[in-house]
């Protein structure tokens, strides 16, 4: 029996695929919420999954990420405890984490104004290391990448690599777009300086994710 685990970091969409695809396989796809303190939430990083994770003989691994810009502006716009428990998956050290939060907390929470802490921070190296954990494992599994922003455009490639058949493909690319919607935390409706401050904190990795393929697996170890 096939199974399928979902893995991404926060705020890229995971929770909407893994409700997505548990209509059209045989057990429901793991993902989504395990508990923000689970070992294997489904936001952790390759080197802090439990390799009991991986023991079934059909695995299949999704991972989906988004454009960091738009992620990180996401886990600005959360609450205190949930900003913090995000970066914690993403691996942010102490020191990134106060810097985050001294701004954060002279911001207006909910608005375009907690944006500008990317213009004020120096460094947030946690979404890069929690991507390059995936890109780079050794992972004895495949692993299939897929962005965010172009879902829709790869969905009957993600029927393919789950193997729901011709029939669910089809059920599965259609509820897949009536249901899919554009972020609500975009980078390009911001201000110039708050975009020059997200290109500066994560231009590296937007660069190193436009030289994937829309769909790309990558081939067990």
């Amino acid at each position: 029996m096939t199974t399928v685990r979902i893995f991404g970091p926060g705020a890229s969409g995971t929770r909407f695929l893994t409700n997505t695809l548990r209509h059209y396989l045989p057990s429901p796809p793991l993902g989504g919420r395990l508990g923000l303190h689970h070992r294997n939430n489904t936001h952790a990083p390759y080197s802090e999954i439990s390799p009991e994770c991986f023991k079934e003989l059909d695995l299949r691994v999704i991972f989906l990420y988004a454009d960091p810009r738009n992620i990180f502006l996401s886990i600005l716009k959360k609450d205190i405890v949930r900003m913090h428990s995000h970066m914690k998956f993403l691996g942010c050290s102490e020191e990134e984490m106060k810097d985050i939060r001294r701004h954060h907390i002279e911001r207006n929470v909910g608005t375009d104004d907690v944006y500008r802490v990317a213009e004020e921070i120096d460094e947030f190296c946690g979404l890069e290391n929690h991507f390059d954990s995936w890109l780079y494992s050794n992972a004895p599994f495949k692993i299939a990448f897929i962005k965010y922003e172009i879902l829709l455009s790869n969905s009957e490639s993600i029927a393919d690599f789950v193997s729901i058949g011709p029939r669910n493909t089809e059920r599965f690319c259609k509820r897949l777009s009536e249901n899919w919607s554009p972020r609500t935390s975009n980078y390009n409706t911001l201000s110039k300086e708050t975009r020059q401050g997200l290109d500066r904190l994560f231009g590296s990795l937007v660069e190193k994710q436009s030289k994937l393929p829309p769909f790309w697996i990558k081939e067990a170890k």
